[in-house]
């Protein structure tokens, strides 16, 4: 499972079924690894990347997979982990997002 942040276990008992998650074997600490959605208290979904996403795929669906190779090989196949991916959408952006 990922999270945001690893709270204290004396948080979690203290709502556990706030945190009941079914058949979760591990937690990984992972920010901003439900990007481009949002993550309920930390972030807002990136509207915008996801509009730029799907105009690709209409793209690719009308025939022209450029937009869509391109989008693909610069979000999923060139980083390599969380930290690299997070570097393309750029902090800038990222801190945008950040829900108040």
């Amino acid at each position: 499972m990922q999270v945001e942040q690893v709270i204290a276990n004396e948080e979690i008992r203290a709502d556990p079924w706030a945190t009941t998650v079914a058949a979760a074997d591990a937690i990984v600490r992972a920010p901003f690894g439900a990007h481009p959605f949002y993550s309920r208290g930390f972030y807002i979904t990136d509207s915008p990347h996801l509009r730029a996403y799907l105009q690709a795929a209409e793209k690719a669906a009308g025939g022209d997979r450029a937009a869509l190779e391109e989008y693909l090989e610069r979000h999923c196949h060139q980083p390599d982990g969380l930290a690299d991916y997070l570097e393309t959408i750029g902090m800038k952006r990222l801190l945008e997002l950040h829900e108040y």
